[in-house]
């Protein structure tokens, strides 16, 4: 859950973090245990949510969507 500045900014910190993320993969002098990968998905609250749940859900959907594309562009090395 993001505040202030983080929240203002939230779509930079979302690539920041997937850069991150696919960067440390890419590490080709690591094995490839060594290396980490995470799909992430960003969700907003909208004036139709009562609840977080609506908003969490949407979130990990386009967590899952954002693997999807990971595996397509990279495969599975594990």
């Amino acid at each position: 859950i993001l505040q202030s500045t983080d929240y203002e900014k939230r779509k930079e910190r979302i690539l920041e973090i997937r850069d991150i993320y696919e960067e440390c993969y890419l590490e080709e002098n690591k094995k490839p245990w060594e290396r980490c990968s995470a799909s992430v998905g960003m969700a907003e609250w909208t004036q139709e949510d009562t609840s977080v749940e609506p908003v969490f859900r949407r979130a990990d959907k386009l967590m899952y969507e954002e693997k999807e594309i990971f595996k397509e562009k990279y495969g599975i090395i594990r």
